[in-house]
């Protein structure tokens, strides 16, 4: 869809897209694996260190990384937006935000597909260049002598299997990682931002409603620390993230099943509203859910 418009709804666009979804699942499972191990032990650091207990610094800790992440995440995707915005400069018809490329009476869809494919090459360039840079950023963190118990791989893999079907607390865990993946990846980035926005809106405002949900939980996973804090115990923050979570599963069991989801949250309200309750839910998702992770299994954290 990049390179050409001929390759929309072929075969080689589908395999390109199964491929490319594949390496992203591939390496999403070394890197949060890897993510979870180092935090915990970051967090048994600062907590031996400070004199604090392990649960109040990896509750600190997860407000960290979740602010700073999404913060990040934020910028990349006012970016892939504000791309639109500078390629198509004197083309724009309307605000920065709500106008669009191409729009005027001038234009034709085939030059507006060419600039969307223009911009999109522009974009994925840069976000190449940032995840090089990041991946190069690894090997000057600072590593922790503490030993981790490490196994063959096909150790590991039964290992994992049987201890998702035989520890409570692991199945709860991933349960709510499972319900996360089904509401963030399945719901939200391929059926709202790829289907409704891109039809309703257009696919240049792709970028702003999809940096609704990072900046939403950034802000959320800063308040989840002082209510972790303020009520000594994870469990209230993890309410909060359920009910933006239930907000998000409303719209698809009751709006989609009793009336057509386009027409009653198509809008600009409509698709903020669930955009921010996905943040709600994320922002403790990503900074609680992991402090709980790092509290129940901190003897052997890989």
């Amino acid at each position: 869809d990049v390179c050409s418009s001929d390759l929309k709804g072929s075969i080689l666009s589908w395999v390109l897209s199964i491929i490319g979804s594949g390496i992203g699942g591939w390496a999403s499972g070394f890197l949060w694996t890897a993510q979870g191990g180092y935090f915990t032990l970051a967090s048994k650091a600062h907590a031996k260190v400070t004199g604090k207990p392990l649960e109040e610094a990896t509750s600190t800790y997860s407000g960290i990384f979740a602010t700073f992440y999404l913060a990040w995440e934020l910028i990349m995707k006012i970016l892939s937006s504000l791309t639109f915005y500078v390629l198509c400069y004197d083309d724009w018809s309307g605000n920065p935000i709500t106008g669009s490329c191409g729009a005027g009476s001038d234009s034709s869809s085939s030059s507006d597909d060419h600039m969307k494919r223009e911009v999109s090459i522009v974009t994925y360039s840069i976000f190449t260049v940032f995840a090089l840079v990041s991946s190069l950023g690894l090997l000057f963190i600072p590593h922790y002598d503490e030993p981790q118990v490490v196994s063959p791989s096909h150790k590991s893999f039964s290992s994992t299997v049987k201890l998702l079907l035989t520890d409570p607390p692991i199945t709860l865990l991933g349960s709510n990682n499972i319900l996360f993946g089904l509401i963030i990846g399945g719901f939200i980035n391929s059926y709202v931002t790829g289907v409704m926005v891109k039809d309703q809106l257009g696919s240049d405002k792709i970028g702003y409603f999809s940096s609704m949900t990072p900046l939403v939980a950034a802000f959320v996973g800063a308040i989840a620390v002082w209510l972790n804090h303020w009520s000594g115990s994870k469990v209230p923050s993890m309410v909060l993230g359920y009910l933006g979570a239930g907000y998000v599963v409303w719209t698809v069991l009751i709006v989609d099943l009793t009336a057509n989801l386009k027409e009653n949250l198509g809008t600009w309200l409509g698709l903020s509203s669930i955009f921010i309750a996905a943040g709600i839910y994320r922002g403790v998702w990503e900074g609680t859910n992991k402090a709980i992770f790092a509290d129940h299994y901190r003897a052997n954290p890989s």
